[in-house]
């Protein structure tokens, strides 16, 4: 779990350096050990933008579509 917010945390230091891409669609893929850190960082992404919604909070809303895990691991 910690490392899905260091994640989401390299993925917000991004689109700072590329603000033009924060309307641009986003999908996350992985696979074998991404079956873990996929979903993770997908439901930081969505708890971010509920968040955002919520609160009315002037933080970036990202665009996230869809999730691709191919053979996934999915158990620790």
């Amino acid at each position: 779990m910690s490392q899905s917010k260091d994640a989401f945390a390299a993925l917000e230091e991004w689109y700072k350096a590329f603000p033009e891409r924060v309307a641009n669609e986003l999908y996350l893929s992985g696979e074998s050990y991404g079956g873990i850190y996929v979903p993770y960082l997908a439901w930081q992404l969505h708890n971010h933008n509920v968040r955002c919604v919520l609160q009315k909070s002037k933080g970036t809303i990202y665009n996230l579509r869809g999730i691709m895990v191919g053979n996934g691991a999915t158990d620790f």
